[in-house]
C-alpha cells in the first residue's frame, strides 16, 4: 500500500481522495502536516475520520515517513517550497490544482 503524506488539507479534496484511495486498498493517507488556516479541531477530525497515524511537526518529518507527498493547500505560492522536502528525498509529489500561483514557479 502506498503511504501518502498530506500537506495542509485546506480543500475538500483530501477527504474525497482519501475515501477513493482506500477502495481496493491501493493507498492511504498516513500523516498530515498543517501550518495553514485549518484549526486544531479540524485537523484532529480529519485524522480520526481517516485513521491517520501521525501529525508531523515539519515537512521534512512528513517526507521521511511517506512514499509520496500530496500538496493540498490553497496558498499556491508555497507549493514549490512545500514539495522540496519530498523531492530532495527522491519521492514523488502530487500538487493539487492549481500547480503554482505564478509563472516564475512554473519555470
Amino acid at each position: 500500500m502506498i503511504r501518502i503524506g498530506c500537506v495542509n488539507p485546506d480543500t475538500s479534496h483530501p477527504l474525497a481522495f482519501s475515501q477513493y484511495l482506500l477502495e481496493g486498498n491501493r493507498a492511504r493517507y498516513v500523516a498530515v502536516y498543517n501550518d495553514s488556516f485549518r484549526g486544531e479541531d479540524q485537523i484532529e477530525a480529519f485524522m480520526r475520520r481517516r485513521g491517520l497515524e501521525k501529525r508531523c511537526d515539519t515537512l521534512e518529518e512528513l517526507a521521511e515517513m511517506v512514499d509520496i507527498g500530496f500538496i493540498q493547500d490553497c496558498n499556491w505560492d508555497r507549493h514549490v517550497e512545500e514539495a522540496l522536502p519530498f523531492l530532495e528525498r527522491g519521492k514523488p509529489v502530487f500538487i493539487d490544482k492549481p500547480l503554482v500561483g505564478n509563472l516564475a514557479d512554473c519555470q
